[in-house]
């Protein structure tokens, strides 16, 4: 019965955050956003490789007749164009509760918390598996 409950538990944790995004479909709103301005830098990684380039544009949205501004961050390699641009209109989701929480509702969006749920699941399961002994 413990095993269980342990398994249980580990599942519930790498497929967090998965679940966090379908708790952010279903309940946050829906809404469009304006590219207002675009800011990108080098964000610095310690040791070999050196850094990547970082765009942050900033999002402009309107809630219940308040204006939000906001900005998220995404990588991409060095001398690479923002695939956004001033401008632009996105579409976002944002929280009800606080309303200057969002995140882009596309399809990149759904890719990286697939992405962070297999990795999670990958590094808990060679963890708790036992590896046999070689030959």
């Amino acid at each position: 019965m413990t095993d269980f409950i342990v398994y249980c538990a580990l599942g519930a944790a790498v497929l967090s955050p998965l679940l966090r995004r379908l708790y952010i479909e279903c309940f946050w709103k829906r809404g469009r956003g304006t590219v207002i301005r675009l800011e990108g830098g080098i964000k610095t990684n310690p040791g070999p490789g050196g850094g990547t380039w970082v765009w942050s544009p900033r999002i402009e949205y309107h809630v219940g007749g308040q204006r939000f501004s906001s900005r998220f961050s995404y990588w991409q390699s060095f001398n690479a164009r923002s695939k956004y641009a001033v401008g632009d209109e996105v579409d976002i989701l944002y929280s009800p509760r606080n309303p200057s929480r969002f995140i882009l509702d596309s399809w990149d969006s759904w890719f990286s918390y697939i992405l962070i749920t297999i990795l999670l699941g990958s590094a808990i399961f060679s963890a708790v598996v036992p590896r046999s002994p070689g030959p």
